[in-house]
């Protein structure tokens, strides 16, 4: 990365209340980001925006790993996959591709198209998946939920190719864009926020529909730590705690 793109540490050495400093600002993309996922095996970050490209970053050194090829459109949203050996991203039309992620005998990462599949009519802005890695759930504009076999997506060699689908199952329910989807940690529960107001609890089990809280603005976020969810609005923050359970 040239010097030009990077701050001295000594720049974020003032610790803020949280606890945390800033040790480095990484200048990745030509635009708006408008994903960001962290591998969990590896220290690598990757973003997405608008310039239509995914960078790799490494997380220990604030530098530029490696950028993929442009995409016909802006990206929307990135997730890696939990053993960390590759990532899905999402364009603004609503196809996902996943790339494959190993380090060569230097420990530089190499990735390759593996697969992708066409999920959305519009942006796809989030993708989760389940601890043991054997589906995701994706949300979109166009108000759905969609649980997906990542092992159903089409073998490519292309990201020009036209996809097929990998869903398994559409969750319908939400009047407006989707704009977040989570497993709760041990994935028996989904939850999503949606811009009609509304949050849902799903039982993935049964794909049924098992609360549905109503805020006066449009929720944006969820998240998840340990056995708690938090979601955010505009107006609000509300965490749900849920029992837990021995991971199945």
């Amino acid at each position: 990365m040239p010097d030009s793109q990077r701050k001295p540490i000594s720049e974020f050495v003032k610790v803020r209340p949280s606890g945390y400093a800033m040790a480095y600002e990484v200048k990745t993309h030509g635009g708006h980001l408008y994903g960001i996922s962290v591998n969990q095996k590896l220290p690598i970050v990757c973003s997405v925006g608008e310039n239509a490209k995914w960078t790799l970053i490494a997380a220990d050194q604030g530098t530029v790993l490696y950028s993929g090829p442009a995409q016909k459109t802006w990206l929307s949203s990135v997730a890696f996959h939990p053993g960390g050996e590759g990532f899905l991203i999402a364009t603004a039309d609503g196809i996902l591709q996943f790339w494959s992620l190993r380090r060569d005998d230097e420990g530089t990462p190499e990735t390759r198209l593996r697969s992708l599949s066409q999920e959305h009519s519009g942006a796809v802005w989030s993708i989760d998946w389940h601890w043991a890695g054997h589906c995701f759930v994706t949300a979109g504009l166009d108000h759905l939920i969609r649980l997906c076999d990542p092992e159903r997506m089409p073998m490519s060699t292309s990201s020009m190719e036209l996809p097929k689908s990998a869903c398994q199952m559409v969750l319908r329910g939400h009047t407006a864009s989707v704009n977040s989807a989570r497993f709760v940690p041990d994935g028996r529960i989904l939850v999503t926020a949606s811009a009609d107001k509304s949050i849902g609890l799903w039982d993935t089990r049964t794909v049924a529909t098992k609360s549905t809280y109503l805020l006066r603005d449009a929720y944006r976020h969820s998240c998840r730590e340990k056995d708690e969810t938090s979601l955010s609005s505009y107006d609000h923050m509300i965490n749900f705690r849920f029992p837990k359970y021995k991971l199945a």
